[in-house]
């Protein structure tokens, strides 16, 4: 393979934006999706470059508030109950809520998160999101 990691990961997010434009989507931003490109100087180096080039905000990075729901650091089962609680009591602002909604199967375990101080065991989070989100309250 030639090129360096960087390289091919620039022409990747590139393609990526790319294929986007050229199927008539406009895209309001690119995410660092489980903040796998904030994980080394040079990957936000990228991101900083091509966001900039296609005019382009990055999530969580305009002043959103990203603590409010962090529901990623209680205990799953806790997660739908917090998730209604911060949802009533958040005032007008601007805010983030990230999930990664999916179903406990063979394909969603064997997702492995390549950010070192990303979730351990995204699946279980995934189901829980799930629930979380599509709760009838």
């Amino acid at each position: 393979m030639i090129g360096t990691e960087v390289d091919k990961i620039e022409k990747e997010l590139r393609a990526q934006i790319g294929r986007a434009l050229a199927c008539g989507l406009k895209p309001d931003y690119p995410d660092t999706h489980l903040d796998s490109l904030e994980a080394k100087e040079e990957y936000l180096v990228i991101v900083r470059k091509l966001t900039k080039g296609y005019n382009l905000p990055v999530s969580g990075w305009c002043g959103e508030d990203r603590e409010c729901f962090d529901i990623y650091n209680v205990a799953l089962e806790e997660e739908e109950k917090v998730l209604v609680e911060k949802l009533r009591s958040t005032r007008p602002g601007s805010y983030l809520l990230v999930v990664h909604p999916g179903l406990d199967t063979p394909e969603e375990r064997a997702l492995i998160n390549q950010n070192p101080d990303g979730l351990k065991n995204v699946y279980c989070y995934g189901s829980a999101d799930v629930q979380a989100i599509t709760a009838q309250r």
